[in-house]
């Protein structure tokens, strides 16, 4: 728990260096909500053993060997998308010297690059990367692990984040008006 509380509250390079916890365990002025850290993991992990001890044979997406493998290729595209995804959003923050951690105040409000179409490419990052190794697994399992990450993602974390962006940046209610919360809505 310790470590998760340091790593969590590390700035960035341009706060005092990449490894500097000086705020560790204290309240910032950031967005106060509790992420578990890891989520997507468990969920991962959840999607993986019962494919891994073959509960429900599995569940395939598909059952034919080279159906197998275009999933699969498809699952080794979509990875590879969302990792990009994931580095374009991070590179945008050091960019616009804003940090990504929660807890932390935002300095900038990002609304370039890939905010430009959703208001939480990361997030969507996330859920990508999660249905990707359903795909690659050729699982229905591992697709299921994106609903409950997603759930607690939508209810429980971006609502928050939208309240305290509302409060920090005039320009916030404008940006959510004309941008979709996710891709398409």
């Amino acid at each position: 728990r310790n470590l998760a509380l340091q790593l969590s509250a590390m700035t960035a390079p341009w706060d005092g260096g990449p490894s500097s916890h000086e705020d560790a365990g204290q309240r910032a002025q950031g967005v106060q909500v509790e992420v578990p850290q890891r989520l997507d993991f468990a969920c991962l992990v959840g999607g993986a053993v019962p494919w891994y001890f073959g509960m429900a044979d599995g569940l395939p997406i598909v059952a034919s060997r080279n159906g197998a493998r275009l999933i699969r290729l498809a699952g080794c595209g979509a990875l590879a998308a969302t990792i990009a995804l994931r580095k374009s959003c991070v590179d945008l923050f050091v960019e616009k010297k804003t940090p990504t951690a929660h807890k932390k105040e935002a300095k900038v409000f990002v609304i370039d690059g890939p905010y430009a179409w959703s208001r939480n490419p990361m997030y969507l990052s996330m859920l990508g990367t999660l249905g990707s190794f359903g795909l690659l697994m050729n699982s229905w399992w591992g697709i299921a692990t994106v609903i409950p990450f997603g759930a607690y993602v939508h209810f429980l974390v971006i609502p928050p984040e939208e309240r305290y962006l509302a409060k920090r940046f005039e320009t916030f209610e404008a940006y959510a008006k004309k941008t979709p919360k996710w891709i398409l809505w």
